[in-house]
């Protein structure tokens, strides 16, 4: 069975590998000016050579360049200091003076990672493509709710139809609009947007490959219209960033076949594994440095979060407050909240009748529905 999980996950490798992407980024602000960050996973396609000198990747922000370069390294994955020996040595994340120097504006910061190979015959920088992703700046102070992409927000899971596409090859990856179809959850816009105004940051985490994250930007960009049309303004979703992990198609195809197959067993697969890492490089963000890693002198940090039951333990495990997690059923007509023995009986049948006044109390002082602080932005992980 393994050897066919890994031809089919090769199969749909070859229809993507030409795509690149980046996964959204989290920086957070503490009282005395430090500022830590996830980190900087950026996915070049496979055109690009890795190792090469004369490649290199500027970081652009609000449409101006900086002085801060990456470059690309084994599996097309680019970092600050790669290694040629060791992958694992490689380094995501910019140091503190580098951070310091960004111009960054609270919220949501648009970033373009610009891939440059140096012109032999002018030697002048030539910008080959063009990676676009959304940095966070936030306050060690802010709550997060998360949401989980495939669970939570959409009916159904948008990067396995993708995959069953290339796999049956009914549908080239380049047609592929990003958009789920069955669209999202009766109910999720006004919840979000109910978060947003109550002064909560919002944070997606998804299971999708790095290559597909301008697809999951647009699809939740679609939903968000969809919503707006059909409750009106007020269902609008504030602005979203999308994080995920490094694996690449291939290797995220794999889990989530092998999940599928352990499953059937009775088994409990291990897709959740990008998750739980997702949510801790947050729930990290807010610690104070020596502090215990049960201790967060901030008040900052997670508040809760939505997700699929077999994901509630991931969430836990990440931080997320077990008083603060709902548990919601792939059709969204099923929302309980978690106890530590278990789900509770009561619940709700929609998003829709969800109270969540009662359960993420406005952190505004001024009046209701109003803010006083920058409108925060939702991360997609």
């Amino acid at each position: 069975m393994l050897k066919s999980i890994n031809r089919l996950a090769e199969k749909v490798e070859s229809t993507f590998s030409k795509h690149s992407g980046a996964s959204d980024i989290v920086i957070v602000k503490h009282a005395d000016g430090e500022l830590r960050t996830t980190p900087w996973f950026v996915h070049c396609d496979g055109q690009i050579q890795p190792h090469d000198t004369r490649v290199q990747v500027r970081v652009c922000i609000g449409g101006k360049g900086t002085e801060l370069f990456m470059s690309v390294g084994r599996d097309h994955q680019c970092s600050f200091h790669p290694s040629d020996l060791d992958a694992a040595a490689a380094s995501y994340l910019p140091s503190e003076s580098q951070l310091q120097m960004l111009p960054l504006v609270p919220g949501k910061n648009e970033a373009v990672f610009e891939v440059r190979q140096l012109e032999e015959n002018t030697q002048r920088w030539s910008v080959q493509s063009a990676i676009e992703a959304n940095i966070f700046l936030w306050e060690a102070t802010d709550r997060v709710v998360a949401f989980d992409y495939e669970g939570a927000l959409l009916r159904s899971d948008a990067w396995a139809k993708e995959a069953k596409e290339a796999m049956l090859g009914t549908k080239k990856a380049t047609e592929w609009d990003g958009k789920d179809k069955s669209g999202m959850h009766d109910g999720v816009g006004s919840l979000l947007s109910s978060l947003n105004h109550g002064g909560y940051r919002i944070l997606i985490t998804t299971n999708s490959p790095i290559s597909r994250m301008s697809n999951r930007r647009s699809a939740i960009s679609a939903a968000s219209s969809a919503e707006v049309d059909r409750w009106g303004d007020q269902a609008e979703l504030p602005d979203i960033p999308v994080m995920c992990g490094t694996d690449h198609t291939a290797a995220v195809l794999a889990k989530k076949l092998a999940s599928k197959a352990l499953a059937v067993a009775g088994k409990q697969g291990k897709q959740n594994d990008c998750k739980r890492s997702s949510l801790s490089l947050v729930a990290d963000l807010f610690r104070i440095a020596g502090s215990p890693d049960s201790e967060n002198e901030s008040g900052g940090g997670f508040a809760g979060g939505f997700c699929r039951s077999e994901d509630v333990e991931a969430f836990v495990d990440s931080g997320v407050p077990v008083s603060g997690i709902v548990a919601v059923d792939r059709f969204g007509t099923s929302l309980q909240v978690v106890q530590q023995h278990g789900l509770a009986q009561a619940g709700w049948k929609s998003f829709g009748e969800f109270p969540a006044a009662t359960m993420f109390p406005s952190l505004c002082k001024s009046s209701p529905g109003s803010r006083d602080m920058p409108s925060p932005g939702v991360l997609l992980l």
